[in-house]
Formats: C-alpha cells, structure tokens, sequence
C-alpha cells in the first residue's frame, strides 16, 4: 500500500463515524446513533456524498455509508463531521461478509441503496 494510502487507513480509524467491520463486529446502531430511528444503508458508497446528502434532507433517518475502502470513506466521515451531521456513520467492510439477512431483520430497516448514478444526480441537483 503506498505510504498516503497507509496514512489515510489510519486516520480513518481516529475519526468517532468510523468503523471497521473487518476487525471487529459493527456496534450496536441504536446505541452509537443514541436514537431508535430507522436506518439505511448505502453500499459500494465511496465518499458517502449520496449518504451524506441524504442524511442532510431526511434527519429522522439514520445513514450507513459502508464500502470496502477506508480511504475514499475517510472523505465523507470529515465532510459528515465538518457538517455536525450526527444521524451518519462510515463503516469499511467487504459486503459479502456483512451478513445482510440479520440486518434486514432489524425493525429498524428501511432499504438497501445500491448506487444509482442517475438518482443519485437528481437528489444532489436538488440540495
């Protein structure tokens, strides 16, 4: 891994809306997020800008940006801090190994976001 990646890695881990899911189990949602609001995920997010615009407009929701790449999550967890958005969390995990069916399972469960780069474009025209 080149030397900006590494430090990129590791400071994805310093930031409190972070998480790493392949070296530890995701924390309870309802606790970190303090609240028993629904939740979404958005899988293969990168930066989290979906995510990210999202938690923006729909503040009675909770956000999971999950990718399997810290260093492009690193952009939306500070851009997310920047903004004081509480209700979005940045987790690194491999998708595969997420384990979905219990998620789905969750009453909080809204959706699974698969990226859509038309609608993706709307909402962010929109904000």
């Amino acid at each position: 891994m080149a030397r900006h990646g590494k430090e990129r890695q590791e400071k994805f881990f310093t930031l409190p809306n972070t998480f790493d899911a392949t070296q530890k189990s995701p924390p309870e949602w309802a606790a970190y997020f303090g609240n028993d609001q629904p939740f979404v995920l958005e899988l293969g997010a990168g930066h989290g800008t979906y995510t990210i615009a999202l938690a923006k407009l729909q503040s009675e929701c909770n956000y999971i940006a999950i990718d399997v790449k810290s260093p492009r999550l690193l952009v939306g967890a500070g851009n997310a801090l920047a903004l004081g958005l509480t209700n979005v969390a940045f987790m690194r995990a491999p998708i595969e190994r997420l384990g979905l069916g219990a998620w789905c399972r969750n009453e909080g469960f809204l959706e699974v976001l698969q990226q859509d780069f038309v609608e993706k474009l709307k909402l962010l025209d929109r904000t």
